[in-house]
Order: structure tokens, then sequence, then C-alpha cells
């Protein structure tokens, strides 16, 4: 939380690099034939699919700048007193970037007209920042491994590693990718979608909402030297903007399948080859409500999976069950006889359990049990099953062009997601036949934002968006809304006395330690897992050219709430319970080696080594605030040479709580806990997060005549935990 650490980076580079975060500029230097500046050229660029147009002057230096433009490809037209007309084609502009377009003009009439094609810039002039750029095309058609997920595509960056699933589809059903890149902490990184940050709080090295792809227009991955306005981030800052409407009607339709009907069955599947079926269909449209003026896209993507997965697992044969172990190698002994420390025990009669002893629950939780499906005592059952995933994107967003000197946009992304997992023994639960756990999720995420960019003048702009996040998830077990153990099964005291629906659901019987035989019941204690998250960012951008000066300033505000409710054991059992049986209670101290078999005997007589619970009383909240300002001068000291000086201040205030506001902190010499907020306590215990998070922002690009430019940058940088514990602080 503290973030104190203060990064160094030195770097130097000749790749393209980024400029304003959300929008793109066009900067350059207006020249007769002599090498002299132009003064009062008259600058317009416009876009002809939007009707959307720009003008400016050049200053006594002959020097223009265009800023906060949408990306997309602009016409450029100089005109001025005395000289021919210049037109330049297919201007591309992207978001994150400074192009520069330096104009050498010829004497003539301004009737006279110069028209050229534009060509792609392969260097960045203005800029020390280093960044990938990653546009529709490539992002449409570069090769996406099975969800379709445009941060695939991050493998592409220098010094980042391949991007992986990291958690459960059901707390996770967007399969948002993990990467750290240049050896940066993976939660260190930060996506914003069309300038809203996307945080999933409690995994945050995730994305709370992931775009399909055919909905992204531009992917924008800063990697170092970050401008000023760039922050919250220690590793890439990856800029998304999705896709807009145009004066023309465009769209797509897309069907993906992929399917297991040449694929292999599984060695130690003895039954039918388990269905693996995922189809990705879609379409989006895009187009004009009103030409020139107001424009919608709407995109929608829906996943079907049904992912095959087998199980092998173990479980107790017909003689075993009925408390026969007369054809092992294995020495039952009666718990009930002997010392309590487990010496002096006699053995059961044959190494047989009488019947009178077999404990009544465990012959109802053996009774749904399947039999073996092969022979042997180990690896004798399996089963297959398709885990379930159906999921909907919808994303819509609306542009309207008020005037020359006004845009504003607005967008909603919804994500609606269930998941679906049995367990291998069907009604014994057990095994998950799915990579995750046993049970169903809900998972609903939004995503709404609202941007402007204001010209002023054209020389002071003024640009912004306020954004909100809701992700809501419900993930729920084995058993689910019943009573298993306390109805069902009549343990006393469990299911938290059966007075909260959330304490429902099947405990975990575990035998030897799940090592021989499957775990029976629920498979984990980490459900059921009740989320709820609210994220609120607000961003103000305002820049000024004065003379050869690119002054701009900025503030982003972000509020986090978190509402979490998971008992989550930790291996405690959870709000079901859990109940291990070890080998020990029908063994003999000192006597012979235990088997899986003393384990299972101790099942059937119904004595665990240990039972355990967990319960919640109260939901864990979470809210934080994360602010930053900036300060950045972009100086053309000369045609050939751009200094920027910028300096970022960030904040980090104390993590608060609901109710009484504070935080806890254990003390281990006299195990309490102690409340802040609660009494004389303060709400930070005495703990403060750092006010000196100054980060300042050097960089100088030198164009040369002969050689490809360079470029040097020197930043510092911050990283930081949105939660404790969620990330480790390192240098980079």
């Amino acid at each position: 939380m503290r973030g104190k650490l203060l990064v160094f980076f030195l770097c130097f580079t000749i790749s393209r690099v980024g400029g304003q975060v959300l929008y793109g500029s066009l900067t350059g230097t207006i020249q007769d034939a002599s090498g002299a500046a132009v003064l009062e050229a008259e600058v317009t660029i416009a876009n002809a699919s939007t009707g959307q147009s720009r003008r400016t002057v050049t200053n006594p230096s002959g020097i223009y700048s265009l800023l906060d433009l949408s990306g997309g490809q602009y016409d450029l037209t100089i005109t001025a007193k005395g000289f021919r007309s210049y037109t330049r084609k297919g201007v591309e502009i992207s978001v994150n970037t400074v192009r520069r377009e330096d104009v050498t003009l010829e004497v003539g009439q301004v009737t006279e007209g110069i028209t050229v094609s534009a060509q792609a810039q392969t260097l960045q002039t203005d800029k020390t920042d280093l960044h990938t750029d990653l546009n529709a095309d490539a992002v449409a058609n570069l090769p996406l491994p099975h969800y379709r997920n445009f941060q695939t595509l991050v493998n592409l960056v220098p010094g980042a590693t391949p991007g992986v699933l990291q958690n459960s589809l059901q707390t996770s059903p967007e399969r948002g990718l993990s990467t750290n890149v240049n050896g940066v902490n993976r939660n260190n990184n930060a996506t914003r979608i069309d300038g809203v940050l996307s945080i999933y709080l409690w995994l945050s090295s995730h994305v709370a909402y992931v775009p399909p792809a055919e909905t992204v227009e531009t992917v924008n991955i800063s990697t170092n030297s970050f401008d000023a306005e760039q922050g919250m981030a220690g590793g890439v800052e990856m800029n998304v903007v999705s896709k807009s409407g145009t004066n023309d009607l465009h769209g797509s339709a897309f069907a993906f399948n992929n399917n297991s009907f040449a694929g292999a069955k599984n060695f130690f599947n003895s039954g039918k080859k388990p269905l693996t079926n995922v189809n990705i269909d879609g379409f989006t449209l895009g187009g004009p409500i009103k030409k020139n003026k107001l424009f919608f896209f709407q995109g929608w993507e829906g996943t079907r999976e049904r992912q095959g997965y087998t199980a092998l697992m173990t479980v107790a044969t017909a003689d075993q069950r009925l408390g026969n172990f007369s054809a092992y190698k294995a020495a039952i002994f009666d718990p009930g006889t002997g010392n309590p420390d487990g010496t002096g025990r006699t053995m059961f009669p044959n190494n047989i359990i009488p019947a009178s002893r077999l404990d009544p629950t465990a012959q109802k939780i053996q009774s749904v049990v399947p039999l073996p499906s092969a022979s042997g005592v180990t690896g004798n059952y399996s089963n297959s099953a398709p885990q379930v995933l159906n999921r909907d994107n919808f994303d819509t967003k609306v542009n309207y062009n008020h005037s020359d000197t006004q845009t504003f946009w607005g967008k909603y992304s919804v994500m609606n997601a269930n998941t679906g997992c049995v367990g291998g023994l069907g009604a014994a639960g057990g095994v998950p036949l799915c990579q995750g756990n046993i049970g169903v999720s809900d998972v609903l995420t939004q995503v709404a934002a609202i941007g402007f960019a204001y010209t002023i003048s054209p020389t002071l702009l003024w640009d912004g968006t306020i954004g909100y996040t809701r992700m809501a998830m419900n993930v729920t077990g084995f058993g689910y809304g019943q009573s298993i153990p306390l109805t069902t099964l009549g343990i006393p005291g469990t299911n938290g006395g059966n007075t909260d629906i959330r304490n429902s659901g099947a405990p975990q019987f575990v035998i030897d330690g799940g090592a021989s035989y499957s775990q029976l019941g629920g498979d984990t204690d980490t459900r059921p897992y009740f989320y709820k998250q609210d994220s609120y960012s607000l961003t103000q951008n305002l820049d000024w050219t004065k003379s050869k000066h690119d002054l701009r300033f900025g503030f982003e505000g972000i509020r986090h709430h978190m509402n979490f409710y998971s008992p989550d054991g930790g291996g405690g059992g959870g709000p079901q319970g859990q109940f291990a049986f070890t080998g020990g209670i029908t063994g003999l101290k000192g006597g012979l080696s235990l088997t899986q078999f003393n384990a299972y005997a101790a099942f059937l007589l119904g004595l665990p080594q240990t039972d355990k619970e967990t319960l919640q009383y109260e939901p864990f909240t979470a809210y934080n605030y994360e602010f930053a300002w900036y300060a950045r001068d972009r100086w053309q000291v000369t045609p050939k040479l751009t200094l920027t000086l910028g300096v970022r201040y960030e904040l980090y205030p104390m993590m608060t709580r609901a109710g009484r506001g504070g935080i806890e902190q254990y003390n281990p010499a006299t195990n309490l806990v102690a409340l802040g907020g609660a009494g004389s306590n303060p709400s930070g215990l005495g703990i403060t997060t750092s006010h000196k998070l100054f980060a300042p922002r050097v960089g100088l690009h030198i164009g040369l005549e002969t050689q490809p430019s360079s470029a040097a940058a020197m930043e510092f940088r911050m990283t930081r935990c949105r939660l404790p514990g969620h990330c480790a602080v390192g240098i980079h």
C-alpha cells in the first residue's frame, strides 16, 4: 500500500513511441524553400469518415500543433499567402502518439495546389517513451488462441513474458491473461479501456473486462519511459480504444468452432471420449445516425464452451465398504481397545469390522459413491464430463461531433457469464471434472464511460473521461442450498447451525489425506464466493501550446469499493466443514506401517482424526482512493531537437473499511487483533502511506539528417499494491 519505491529507468531507442493516452497529436514546422519559418499559415486536418475537422495557424517559429485527435486517417491541408496550397492525404493518427509532418511550401498562388500521399511514419520524432501499437487489422487477423483474447498480442512486445491464464474459469470467466514485463510483478500492470482503468481488484493481475477482439480499434502498449500523463503502473500500461462508427455503414459477422472430433482420448479413460466443443460467434455493426454528427457502433460476441475433462479416481471396493479388509496386507486395529496413546490395541478378528460398528453416516455417504469401473485398489474409477461456459459480451459506443471544437462519446459494455462443473463421483461429489472446483458461477461485469474533447482556442484544449466498472460474482459449491451434513447426514454443529444459506452445501470427507482414496463430498473450502466491486474513475487534462512549448496538466482520481464474502478456510474447512480420516485411528502405536485401508476403516467407524469449520460473520470490505497529478512540457528547441520535462505526483491514502472505517493489525505477542476505528483506536492504527511520491520525467529526442533518430529518457516510477499482500515491490 505504501508504494514508496521510486524506479529509475534510462533507455535509448529509435522505436515509435507515445503521446496523449486516449488521443493522438499532429505537429510540425512549416518553412519556405530557404528554410525560413512561415508565419500564420493555416493548417487544417479533416477526417472524411467522420466529418471531423480542426484548424490552427503556425506561430512565429512556423510551428503548428493539433492535439486531442481521435485515431484515424486524416487529410492535412496547408495554405499561406504567396504559397501554393499543400495537401497530404492519409495521415494516420494513432492514440498515445505524436506524429510529425514538416512541410516546405513552394512559392505560387494558393489556387495552385500540391497533393501527396502520406507514408507510414516508422520513427517517432517527438517523444521518448517506448511502446507498441496494434491496430484493428492486427488484432482481428493475427492468430489468437482459444478465447480470441487480444491480450495474447502482448507476447509480441519486447520484454514481456507470454500471457497465461491464472485462475479458474469460475472466478475469471473473462479469461484475462497475466504477463510480466521487464521483470516487474504482474500486479503492477495497468490496463485502460477507452481511458478508464480496468482492474479486477481481488485478482489484481487481471482486467475486469476483456473486450472482444472484433470491437478493438487500437491497442497501445507502453513499457518504458512513460510520459508524465501515464502512471499507476510499474510494468506495462496498456491503452485499449474500442471501435467507433463512421459515415459509412460497416460491420462483420464471424463464427469459430473448435471440437474434439479428431482428438485422442485420455489413456486412462475407459469410457467414451469426453465431448469438447467451443463456439465463438458474433457480429459488429457501425455507422451514422446523422452524417458527420452522430455515430454508433455495436458488437456482440457469444461463447459457448463445453470443455471435456477426464479424472482417474480411487473408490472403495465392495468388500472394503462392508468393513472386510481380510484380503489386504493391512492390520486394522480396534480403536475401542488399548490405551489412549494408541498402544495396546487389538486387531479386529480377520481384519473385518463388525457390521454393528459401522457408522450410519459413513454408510449413507458411501451408498452414493459409484463402485469401481476397473480392477485394483487405486485408480480404479474414471469419469468424464464437460465443463460449461456460457458467455455473452455486448459493446455499444456512440460518438457525437457537436462542432469542430467539441466532441463527445459514450460507451457501455457488459459481460454476462455462467459456468458449471460437476463432480467425478456424481452425487458423492469428489474430484471436479473441470479446471476449477465443483459448482456454478454467475458473473456480471459492466463498464460505462463518457468522454469529451473541447478546443477552447487554437492553443488551449480540455479533455476528460469519467468511468464506472462494476463486477458482481456469485460462485457456489457442491450441494449449495442444501444442509447436507446437518439435515441429510445428521452431523450436529455443521452448516453454521443452518441459520444462513451461505453456510449450506456438502462437507469435505478427506480419507488418507486424499493420497489414496478420492475425496468425497465437497472438493474445496473456498465456496461460496460472493464478490462485488465498484470502481469509479475521473480524468481531466488541459493542454496549452505557447510558442515552442506544449504544456499539459492533468489529474486522475480513482475510487474502489470491494464487498467480499468468502469464508475461505485456507484448509480450515469452510462453512460446510471438513472431516479428515487418517490411518492412525485404526493403527497401533509402534506397530506395523499404516496403509490406505487403515484410513478407510476409520471412515467406516465414523472417527475423523480432525474436523474443521470456518465461518464468516460479516462481509469483508475494502475502500480506497488513488490520486495522480502531473505537469509536462514538450519543448521543441529546434525542428530536430525536442526536450520533454515533466513531473508526476501520486497519492495512495490508506485503505478503509465499511462501518468503523479502520484496518486491522494482529499482535503476535499478545495474540490480539487491534481494530482501527473502534473505541479510541485511530483508523490507520498508526500506519500511514507516503506523501512524497514525486516522479520526475525527462526525455530528449534528436533527429539526425543522415542517421536514424535517437532518444534518451529518464523516469522515476512508483510501484504499489492495490490491496495488501497482492504485489511485491522490487527495483527495476
